[in-house]
């Protein structure tokens, strides 16, 4: 008897077969990674492994990403406003200046 698991688009399932079972999609001989939950892997078989899903970390820096975004945006908004109020004091310095000489 050889253990082999089942794959599917995430996570896989364990199993025990005969020694003769053929590995073929979408079951495979190569185990999953130890440190992480079969439920938290994928298997690529292409490059005949497991892969790690990182969707929550991903999603974790896009919420991230995004709050930033949104800050930066409020600092901008704000820049330009001052700017804005900057240069039209500007103006009327300037035209203070030629008014006056």
């Amino acid at each position: 008897m050889k253990k082999i698991w089942q794959y599917g688009r995430t996570g896989g399932k364990e199993l025990e077969v005969s020694d003769d079972f053929p590995i073929q999609v979408p079951f495979t001989d190569v185990p999953p990674i130890e440190e992480i939950e079969l439920a938290n892997q994928f298997f690529v078989p292409t490059e005949n492994r497991w892969q790690e899903l990182e969707n929550s970390v991903l999603s974790e820096q896009v919420d991230n990403l995004q709050v930033l975004y949104k800050h930066l945006e409020k600092n901008v908004k704000r820049q330009e406003e001052q700017l804005t109020e900057t240069q039209l004091a500007l103006t009327e310095v300037y035209e203070l200046i030629l008014g006056g000489g």
